[in-house]
């Protein structure tokens, strides 16, 4: 099984991902309504 390395965690969280993937406008492209649940697996350092 792969187990990611902290120490590679900018992988996870820099500003190129952040350009790519802003966190509001992915979350509001997911449709979600007030009392949805969600499950953010393998969710890495959380970035959402």
């Amino acid at each position: 099984m792969h187990k990611f390395q902290a120490k590679n965690r900018k992988k996870l969280d820099n500003e190129w991902r952040r350009n790519i993937m802003p966190s509001k406008e992915t979350l509001e492209k997911l449709g979600l309504t007030q009392g949805d649940v969600i499950a953010d697996i393998g969710c890495g350092i959380g970035y959402l």
